[in-house]
């Protein structure tokens, strides 16, 4: 029997499913190359994802993929939506800003499956997934735990997720106010 939670086509797009099916997290869609990006935005709409939760910032330098994700949607005939909460390379937001956050993941999870990404998809995504896990009901460190075990077998499990102190802290943070 197959691994719901694996996401076989990472040597493609690193990610790794938060809830089979409904929300994945990986790195950043886009590409230089269009058809690089073509090929990861067909691959993730092939899969269900109708929204990208993109947490990057201009200032990542990174080549938008809005009109590639306005031909795939045409092409398969469904909508996908990009929605933009940027997010400081390996920095954080106040932590009441996640808020806002997890707020689009639900509303969007309602219209099909939800892509949280950032650049490399470790250090921001992995924070907002932490804070999907609290909300969850798990503690700060089961929310570490499960970020560790779902990234197991991609391509990056080696690379701790989240990166920095500050990120981490978000987490355990949003824990120690959970009722």
């Amino acid at each position: 029997m197959s691994n719901p939670l694996l996401w076989p086509y990472d040597d493609l797009i690193h990610a790794y499913w938060v809830e089979p099916r409904s929300i994945l997290a990986g790195e950043y869609p886009g590409n230089a190359d269009p058809m690089k990006a073509r090929t990861k935005i067909e691959l993730l709409c092939d899969n269900g994802i109708r929204t990208f939760i993109d947490l990057t910032q201009p200032a990542d330098g990174l080549t938008p993929y809005d009109s590639t994700l306005d031909a795939v949607g045409l092409s398969r005939g469904v909508d996908l939506v990009r929605i933009p909460h940027p997010i400081p390379d390996m920095g954080v937001l106040p932590t009441n800003q996640y808020d806002d956050i997890l707020e689009s993941v639900h509303r969007s999870a309602d219209n099909g499956g939800v892509y949280i990404h950032c650049w490399g998809g470790i250090g921001r995504t992995a924070t907002v997934v932490g804070c999907l896990f609290v909300e969850m009901g798990l503690s700060g460190e089961g929310a570490m735990r499960t970020i560790k075990e779902r990234r197991a077998d991609t391509r990056k499990a080696n690379m701790r997720a989240p990166q920095t102190h500050q990120q981490r802290d978000v987490i355990f943070q949003r824990a120690a106010k959970r009722p």
